[in-house]
């Protein structure tokens, strides 16, 4: 990330901070020292998972500089019930904590899945499921490609059969750094409603065109 937004132009100044700490005032400061001198028009990536994100929200909510700043999140805090119920009215209060997170595009292969997946289990499966499924092929086409079971071999051999493998989740090519080449998401953010404090789908992004679609009920 920090790579790509400095060729389109942008400053990046990155503050880690221990996801296991309770005390995160520290890092939280020195991210408002970086902020002042980047100026108001910075906004903030919170890479966390829940609980470690609501102190880190808790503390900037209190900080002058960062609690009028815009915060996006990621997958580990996209549409996280126990962040909207305990700090959701700082979350709106920040833009919402407009999270990503994968979201395939939809194939006869998935609908398939789906049907079956509801039908054994009584719900939908989730992103996260569906990567699974396609995981565990890959795994076992790339033993099937290598003739052994040996990580070395199916490390070789995963790069090719990715490349021709079409599943649940779509197209599974990988790039240089064996990351997934391409991906469809979905962007959450908080709102607040009648009833309280809820995630609400605000963009779609698609590969195929490299484009974002904002979504009208997400403000």
């Amino acid at each position: 990330f920090a790579a790509r937004f400095r060729e389109l132009g942008g400053s990046v100044e990155a503050v880690a901070f221990d996801p296991n700490a309770q005390d995160v005032s520290g890092e939280v400061a020195r991210l408002a020292e970086a902020a002042s001198k980047l100026g108001p028009s910075t906004a903030v990536v919170l890479i966390s998972f829940e609980d470690d994100g609501i102190r880190v929200i808790q503390a900037a909510a209190q900080n002058p500089t960062l609690s009028k700043l815009k915060w996006f999140g990621a997958d580990g805090t996209a549409r996280s019930s126990k962040m909207a119920q305990q700090i959701g009215a700082q979350l709106a209060s920040i833009g919402g904590l407009t999270s990503t997170v994968f979201q395939p595009g939809v194939n006869p292969l998935q609908s398939s899945f789906i049907a079956k997946f509801r039908s054994r289990f009584g719900e939908d499966p989730d992103a996260y499921s569906m990567n699974a499924y396609d995981a565990a092929w890959l795994v076992a086409l790339s033993v099937m490609a290598a003739g052994q079971y040996s990580g070395e071999a199916i490390a070789k051999a995963l790069p090719t059969v990715a490349q021709h493998y079409y599943g649940v989740t779509g197209n599974t090519a990988l790039d240089q750094t064996g990351d997934r080449s391409a991906g469809d998401y979905a962007a959450w953010k908080v709102v607040k409603t009648d009833t309280g404090y809820t995630w609400v789908l605000a963009a779609t992004y698609s590969s195929a065109t490299d484009s974002w679609t904002p979504i009208a009920s997400g403000g």
